[in-house]
């Protein structure tokens, strides 16, 4: 019988345009540098003053991405901290609405998502180094870019909007112009007058590993580049609230900073979060599929080996190390895959050029060459561990369980309320893997919502909801309602029994594997049978 692997189809949207701009000059007033005054886990303590301001003002150098030598050791006080800031070139009006309308995949029967009215606005940009703290408590950096209209238009809210993957590389982040499903959401909300920051994460584009899909670090990143936009922004530019959007990985990075907000960064006024087409699925498929040796590289499958290999290297060093983080790949082909990663992005920096996917088939022909034995092969006795039979569960494979699950922290119900954007179509974050996480939400207090949209797939949801998320930040900046979905279909609620969730015992039950397995595809081992559109030759859908 072919060995059969169920893999979670949750692989989102990644287009060619490049995100290179060619318009001189700026505009973007005078900007102080303080870290702020977030506080600590306690609400209370408060950031001491920090070093003296930078001028933001002047242009951003070449070194942007590089942390200044002899930082002090990292406190919960250097949260946000800005370490480095400057101008780039802004955007005008005219081509923010070109881009929002371009093909994006760069073909023309392939039109842009966007079709409204002119967009008016152009903005300027400030790119801005801040530091953050990694899973393990140690400092770590992010950067980021602070879009501000170019009317100069104030008391404006921040919408914090992550993208999508690019990559592990450093030149993959969005703020060296590597957009993915960014470049469909970005232009709309900038072309409509708003203040966007968006960060890279810690790791992309500066020094260290992106923890991919882990909630900790995305989290903080997002959290603590509010912080840095909040403080390098024009004296009245920004009212104070802050907003959270993402889209696939994005996605999930907003709904972690949701759960992790009033601990991690409780000063923020966050009064809204929108998830599109959120990465919310059990992260433990990455273990099955090291139980599939013969699992090929080539092919639309091929983009499930790169997102679990991003995964585990990715995690590795978040919870073990930097030195550990290539640790469960083959000796002989660690120096391969690092190339890869640190050298390939989803996008090609050209038409024709070579993806991360195509790069790490050329090193690896299935998941059996990349990944040590001794690591893979332990995942075959993960029935073991859930079993609670732990003398058979072995200890790698404990840890990695536990890992799985913190990736996916529970919502707050005393957070800020959450929007779910889902299209019917999608293959990725699928109705049904996102079905239980939801009804989770729901049942544990959050305030929650869901926006379901007919006929729309897991890439294009990203431009599709830009104008809503427009609007949306509008409404809530302005103390209103948010407004109602673009579409009326009602989403296809799971009754909480279907998702494990029980009667509520002691003030609520904890959910058991709610949504594990959910929205899985099943695909052949090294077939190329996988979701459609995974990103081959175009670069169209290729990660979460």
């Amino acid at each position: 019988m072919m060995n059969r692997l169920m893999i979670a189809s949750c692989l989102g949207g990644a287009l060619l345009l490049a995100a290179c701009d060619d318009n001189p000059g700026t505009d973007a007033g005078p900007m102080g540098v303080d870290a702020g005054d977030p506080g600590m886990d306690s609400g209370e303590a408060m950031m001491d003053a920090g070093p003296p301001a930078l001028d933001c003002t002047l242009p951003a150098g070449d070194d942007l991405w590089t942390p200044p030598d002899g930082l002090p050791a990292f406190t919960a006080a250097d949260r946000g901290r800005v370490l480095k800031c400057g101008t780039t070139d802004p955007i005008d009006a005219a081509t923010v609405d070109a881009r929002a309308r371009a093909p994006f995949a760069l073909t023309a029967d392939d039109p842009g998502t966007y079709d409204g009215p002119t967009l008016t606005e152009g903005a300027t940009r400030t790119l801005v180094l801040y530091r953050s703290e990694r899973r393990n408590g140690e400092g770590g950096v992010s950067s980021g870019t602070l879009y501000l209209p170019s009317s100069g238009a104030t008391d404006l809210p921040l919408l914090v909007h992550v993208s999508g993957t690019t990559g592990l590389g450093d030149d993959c982040a969005p703020s060296r112009g590597r957009f993915t499903d960014l470049e469909r959401t970005l232009y709309v909300l900038l072309g409509t007058g708003h203040a966007v920051f968006v960060p890279d994460l810690i790791g992309l584009g500066t020094p260290g590993t992106l923890a991919y899909l882990e909630s900790a670090e995305a989290a903080h990143a997002t959290l603590d580049g509010a912080r840095a936009a909040l403080s390098v922004a024009p004296d009245g530019a920004l009212s104070g609230e802050v907003l959270i959007s993402g889209h696939s990985a994005g996605g999930h990075a907003a709904l972690v900073s949701q759960a992790l907000q009033r601990t991690y960064a409780p000063e923020l006024n966050l009064i809204g979060v929108s998830a599109m087409a959120g990465v919310w699925f059990d992260t433990a498929v990455f273990g099955e599929l090291m139980t599939v040796p013969a699992y090929a590289t080539s092919g639309d499958d091929g983009w499930n080996v790169v997102y679990g290999a991003m995964y585990f290297v990715g995690h590795a060093a978040a919870y073990d190390g930097e030195d550990h983080a290539y640790d469960m790949i083959r000796t002989e082909q660690r120096d391969a895959i690092r190339n890869v990663f640190e050298n390939y992005c989803l996008i090609p920096p050209m038409v024709g050029g070579t993806d991360m996917r195509q790069a790490l088939q050329m090193a690896a022909a299935n998941v059996g060459e990349i990944f040590d034995p001794s690591f893979s092969g332990g995942f075959a006795s993960r029935v073991f561990c859930d079993a609670g039979l732990m003398d058979r569960c072995p200890a790698h494979v404990a840890t990695w369980i536990e890992r799985f699950a913190n990736d996916r922290p529970p919502l707050d119900p005393e957070g800020a309320p959450v929007w779910f954007h889902q299209g019917s179509l999608d293959v990725r974050s699928t109705v049904e893997s996102m079905r239980c996480p939801i009804a989770e939400a729901d049942y544990n207090g959050v305030d929650s919502n869901v926006c379901f949209y007919m006929g729309v797939e897991h890439t294009p949801l990203a431009g599709v909801v830009a104008p809503w998320l427009a609007d949306w930040v509008d409404a809530l900046g302005a103390g209103s309602a948010a407004p109602a979905c673009l579409d009326s279909t009602p989403w296809p609620a799971a009754m909480p029994s279907a998702c494990g969730l029980g009667a509520p015992m002691d003030g609520g039950m904890a959910p058991v594997d709610a949504g594990t397995d959910a929205g899985m595809m099943t695909v052949d081992a090294g077939s190329d049978a996988g979701a459609p559109d995974a990103g081959v030759d175009a670069g169209v859908d290729a990660g979460p």
